[in-house]
């Protein structure tokens, strides 16, 4: 599995967390380990659209790795509409 990063990790933990919040309840180790080990960006459509206006996110926009930077951009670039 490709390396994440540091921010990929911190960005992991605080999603983890949002969850365990939301559940009450630690999420279970099975379920942690399945969280950290699956590869989630191999199940992402090649588009999105953000935002109330629906403003196109593609995947090409970045190298493979890159989407928390690409869907910065694709945040900044719906803001600046």
């Amino acid at each position: 599995m490709e390396s994440i990063g540091a921010e990929g990790r911190d960005a992991l933990r605080g999603l983890l967390g949002a969850v365990n919040e939301s559940l009450g309840v630690p999420t279970a180790p099975a379920w942690e380990a399945a969280f950290r080990d699956v590869p989630r960006h191999t199940f992402l459509p090649e588009k999105v659209w953000v935002g109330e206006d629906l403003v196109e996110c593609s995947r090409d926009a970045a190298p493979r790795g890159m989407a928390a930077p690409r869907l910065r951009r694709c945040r900044r670039r719906h803001a600046g509409q």
